[in-house]
């Protein structure tokens, strides 16, 4: 079987998470040992309501939700099909999995995002993890620090899966959902079609179902296109409204932040969890 590039990154952090959960007290012996044949929740096309309400209940766990969102792109991103959606897994989601688990019986109430995983467009700042915008030239351009919007949901206790594809530098140079790093990602619903770009990989990885949502950055277009030619649903925000601190943009003067979600709801949900001033993005004070 062909592995490309990004397939091997993904392979090595997936072991890397797993490995790193197999250490911890009760987080099972292997990867597959976090039993997701038996969980009662499928989370298949499910809102972020019904997750949240599945973790509360103890329906199913964040360790199961990871396991299953893990095998899913194993199945269809690196096989089967290869929408190539994925390009880094986060070498610590299990672990962070894990503590959310652990934590979740010490609190009385929860964000709606607690123990929910998501995945960050190639251009997003995740610390740890590399910010390629899709270029073999930044492969190794390791992130120290969270994008506003990426911190924003890890405040709100979400758990950042893996980083998506997206055509190069978010230009696209008429390839849509091409980048020299990634590959090609495809259209789940047509793999002879593009996803549109170039927040491509984000909108793949969730009308694939690797991940309830996703976040993206829209120039003219960006999170739009791609929402539109994959079922799901994408807006793009007033100019200022969301940070783009730790984002790296095709134009200053037009990019905005956003989502990529399975509904409309969840589309609010993670608006109102993201949007607001920021000392970083000086767009965001013009706005307020």
């Amino acid at each position: 079987m062909r592995f490309r590039t990004a397939q091997r990154k993904k392979t090595v952090a997936i072991t890397a998470a797993l490995v790193a959960c197999m250490m911890m007290a009760g987080c099972g012996a292997s990867a597959n040992t976090v039993d997701i044949s038996s969980m009662e929740f499928n989370p298949q096309g499910k809102t972020i309501k019904q997750i949240a309400a599945a973790l509360e209940s103890g329906e199913t766990t964040s360790r199961q939700l990871v396991s299953y969102y893990l095998d899913r792109i194993n199945e269809y991103d690196d096989n089967g099909p290869e929408i190539n959606a994925i390009t880094q897994i986060n070498p610590h989601v299990m672990r962070q999995a894990y503590l959310s688990d652990r934590g979740r019986k010490d609190h009385a109430r929860h964000s709606i995002f607690y123990g929910i995983p998501f995945v960050v467009k190639e251009n997003i700042n995740v610390e740890g993890m590399n910010t390629t915008t899709g270029s073999k030239v930044l492969e190794t351009n390791k992130a120290h620090s969270n994008a506003t919007v990426v911190q924003k949901l890890i405040d709100q206790s979400a758990i950042v899966l893996a980083k998506t594809n997206m055509s190069e530098l978010a230009a696209s140079y008429g390839w849509l959902g091409y980048s020299s790093d990634g590959g090609q990602t495809r259209n789940p619903y047509n793999l002879k079609r593009d996803p549109s770009g170039p927040s491509s990989g984000t909108a793949a990885a969730v009308a694939a179902g690797f991940a309830p949502f996703g976040l993206g950055s829209d120039t003219s277009g960006s999170v739009r296109g791609p929402a539109s030619v994959t079922g799901t649903v994408g807006m793009r925000v007033t100019y200022g409204q969301t940070s783009r601190s730790g984002v790296i943009p095709l134009s200053d003067s037009f990019d905005v932040t956003g989502a990529i979600t399975n509904t409309v709801d969840d589309q609010a949900l993670v608006l109102d969890a993201i949007v607001g001033p920021d000392e970083g993005d000086v767009a965001t004070l013009q706005a307020t």
